[in-house]
């Protein structure tokens, strides 16, 4: 992320730390105390630990991200080290001896589902079971050590473990011999692989101590050769991202379901992949971190519809000083995309020319439309929507790189038929500004995609102001070249209609842009759309599959997203509002996206359109049409 020019947005207030790897999240979720049932005393303890660590030792999984470190999957440690299988031992330690059968049967009941006034400890219990010191689990235990107090932390000098919980040492595990607190402290690590939970108004970041794991089994890194997997060369700075951001790795991984609670499951991967972005070292200061978090619970945290902008599902602080490493490494997790918009139009031909995917399409451009509306905060003049903790009431967004690149589509629900979606991703150019500065940024200090930017880029002030309006300009770009796709295909977005925009910029290099810019006889710089795109424009209206759903999309796109002014050029408001009322027409009047636009109600329509009255007015053919189904909105 760019950054903040705005000092008083605080997004970073409901952001809570984990430190004990979800441990007590986990508690809450999936700990639900039971009786324990009462087995038959086992005749050899010391052979019943054997085998107790032998099973958790052969169930032990590498980090895919170090081949020396290991961890423990949930559900195997609860496979194995059972309640049942906690009383069998409880029931033969010395230190529990003069307890009753029923009052052990409660302490195992402590150690494994915790108390009113207690934490589990049954991680604890596991570690000291693998390191050799179960006969201590009492003492502990009085020592207030329990699974919320993991992992440890040691410091060099001594190793000496403290305890974030309690803000100090636990001083009976310190009076041990270091070689046994290391042992147990790189057992519990092994054991406390993270549970990740998204839960919606908050943010949960964890911080990963040395020696932890993430809870991945399955990964992939994304390499830009790769071919058939979302990976998206950068243009802007050669990083293969895949549309999550640049200066980065990103890998495709699956996480144990029992390490991951996210009760939001309409985004998820139907084969239950996620995106795992790691940032590289040039983007590991936590001030560049906080800044990019920053921004996605920014927009996060405004009301309206979030179905089509990426999601963060958490982040990770990884510290390993084991490695040299004198800064933590930080993550962020997403919900995995099949590929980006290019990606999309090859995989799906069979949609070329296809009347019924209009319906898809119009759902699809309004919810883009809407998630820039929400980067913008584009609300009502009183912008009552604010959270609050912004304290500055003229808090706008920018999203800065919208790009086929940068929009991503997913495939969720079953995987026999899995339900697609396309999702504004990558707020990696973005800004928030005040009201103030939102049109008065000097395009020159600014990253951007050379294709899809807006004319302000190449024009000097006042009229080079970059603001919001930019992004429209680049969104009426994408749609224009995904309605290119639908008519003509995917050969036809790539190669002709690019070719037939080349020409000579400004900087005397030959570029695909859509404008022009124009030397008055004044001398003054200005804008206007290519004729090559107009004339591209002309060619689809009459094209066979050229409905009227497609020719009202061509006319908004022409005369308001692609407006060379940025001073008239529509607001993601009122954009929104048009493309809300061409959806529904879409739903409810099947002629819209069925018949040829020559038709005669098509002609009767855009008379109505071309009327001047009606030239600033959104929804003028949709309004038509619904008027003829008695629809008032």
């Amino acid at each position: 992320m760019s950054g903040f020019q705005n000092p008083h947005v605080q997004t970073l207030d409901r952001v809570e730390r984990i430190l004990d790897h979800g441990q007590k999240l986990c508690q809450y979720d999936n700990t639900k105390a039971r009786k324990i049932k009462f087995l038959e005393d086992v005749p050899d303890l010391e052979a019943f630990l054997s085998t107790l660590e032998e099973e958790l030792d052969n169930s032990m999984k590498k980090y895919f991200l170090d081949s020396n470190r290991y961890y423990v999957q949930r559900s195997d440690f609860e496979r194995i080290l059972t309640p049942e299988k906690v009383l069998q031992v409880v029931n033969k330690l010395p230190c529990y001896k003069s307890e009753t059968r029923d009052e052990r049967r409660k302490l195992a009941g402590e150690i494994c589902f915790g108390s009113k006034s207690k934490p589990p400890c049954i991680k604890v219990f596991g570690a000291l079971l693998m390191s050799d010191q179960i006969q201590d689990i009492e003492i502990h235990r009085a020592d207030g050590l329990c699974d919320h107090c993991l992992p440890l932390i040691f410091s060099e000098e001594g190793f000496r473990l403290s305890c974030d919980r309690h803000n100090k040492g636990h001083t009976r595990f310190n009076e041990k011999r270091p070689k046994i607190r290391k042992r147990f402290n790189e057992v519990a690590r092994a054991l406390v692989a993270p549970y990740i939970k998204w839960e919606d108004g908050k943010h949960f970041h964890y911080v990963i101590r040395d020696g932890s794991c993430l809870p991945i089994y399955d990964h992939k890194k994304i390499d830009k050769n790769d071919e058939g997997v979302q990976a998206v060369l950068d243009a802007t700075n050669g990083a293969a991202n895949g549309g999550y951001g640049g200066f980065s790795e990103v890998y495709r991984v699956k996480i144990s379901k029992c390490h991951y609670n996210h009760s939001d499951t309409k985004g998820r991967h139907h084969r239950g992949y996620f995106a795992l972005k790691k940032l590289t070292p040039r983007y590991t200061e936590r001030e560049s971190f906080n800044l990019e978090l920053s921004t996605l619970i920014y927009s996060a945290d405004q009301e309206g519809n979030k179905d089509h902008l990426i999601k963060l599902l958490a982040t990770f602080e990884e510290h390993n000083s084991a490695q040299g490493q004198d800064r933590p490494t930080y993550y962020l997790l997403f919900d995995w995309a099949e590929g980006d918009l290019a990606r999309y139009w090859k995989a799906n031909e069979r949609f070329v020319g296809d009347p019924k995917h209009c319906v898809w399409m119009s759902d699809q451009f309004c919810g883009l439309a809407e998630g820039l509306q929400i980067i913008h905060n584009d609300r009502k003049e009183n912008l009552k929507f604010l959270p609050a903790n912004v304290s500055d009431p003229n808090v706008y967004g920018r999203h800065g790189d919208i790009k086929p690149g940068n929009i991503l589509y997913f495939e969720t629900g079953k995987s026999e038929a899995p339900e697609q979606s396309l999702v504004l991703a990558d707020f990696g150019l973005g800004r928030l500004q005040t009201k103030y500065s939102r049109s008065k940024q000097d395009p020159r200090s600014l990253a951007r995609t050379e294709t899809y930017r807006s004319p302000e880029f190449d024009l000097p002030p006042p009229k080079g102001f970059v603001s919001p309006a930019s992004d429209i300009f680049s969104l009426g770009c994408v749609f224009l070249e995904y309605i290119s796709w639908y008519i003509l295909g995917t050969k036809a977005v790539l190669e002709e209609f690019t070719n037939m925009r080349m020409a000579h910029d400004i900087y005397g290099f030959d570029v695909d842009i859509f404008f022009n810019v124009t030397t008055e006889p004044n001398g003054e710089q200005d804008a206007e759309l290519k004729p090559s795109v107009k004339e591209w424009i002309q060619k689809l209206k009459k094209h066979r599959f050229c409905n009227d759903y497609i020719n009202q999309m061509l006319d908004v796109i022409q005369d308001h997203m692609l407006d060379p002014n940025p001073e008239t050029r529509w607001r993601s408001m009122k954009l929104v509002r048009e493309l809300q009322a061409i959806k529904i027409a879409c739903q409810r009047v099947p002629s819209f996206y069925t018949k040829n636009s020559n038709s005669s109600k098509s002609s009767h329509a855009n008379t109505a359109r071309d009327d001047p009255r009606n030239k600033e007015k959104p929804g003028s053919l949709t309004a038509y049409y619904q008027s003829k189904r008695g629809y008032r909105g």
